[in-house]
């Protein structure tokens, strides 16, 4: 039996601090990044998720920096992952959607920002998954709580 976990309507009710994803890209980039994952969140397929389930590992096994807005991204999107393809606790339809827009994203080869640019490749990349990772907040929290992980490592 599957638990399912709620998505509110209430999408302020859970902040991140700004990181150097946010501090860097320009208001302009930030909108254009927003506009990308409401449009992917949208069109979300099968074959998105397969797409997500193949090269998500594949891209974290890429990345190299120690910058420390790409470690919370890569804990991020490792626990994302495990959240859009966990059997035990299904998100709800507007949730999987929203994270899965953010992971296809991340695994898209067709971004903002070139991964190999030093240093700023991922800006890109956190920033959109800052933005589900404060969308699907309450999701995100009960997944810890239920699966007993300390939020703190994600934040």
């Amino acid at each position: 039996m599957a638990i399912i976990i709620p998505f509110p309507n209430n999408r302020n009710s859970y902040q991140i601090k700004d990181s150097e994803e946010v501090e860097i890209l320009s208001e302009k980039h930030r909108e254009v990044l927003r506009n990308k994952l409401e449009e992917k969140t949208r069109y979300i397929s099968e074959q998105d998720i397969k797409t997500i389930e193949n090269m998500t590992h594949i891209k974290l096994k890429k990345i190299r920096s120690r910058k420390m807005f790409v470690k919370k991204m890569r804990e991020r999107v490792k626990l994302l992952y495990e959240m859009l393809f966990d059997r035990e606790i299904k998100l709800t339809k507007a949730a999987k959607k929203t994270v899965a827009a953010g992971l296809l994203y991340f695994v898209s080869q067709k971004d903002l920002l070139c991964d190999d640019i030093p240093g700023l490749g991922y800006l890109d990349d956190a920033y959109i998954i800052r933005l589900v990772w404060e969308k699907a907040a309450s999701e995100i929290q009960n997944y810890l709580a239920i699966r007993g992980k300390d939020e703190r490592l994600y934040i």
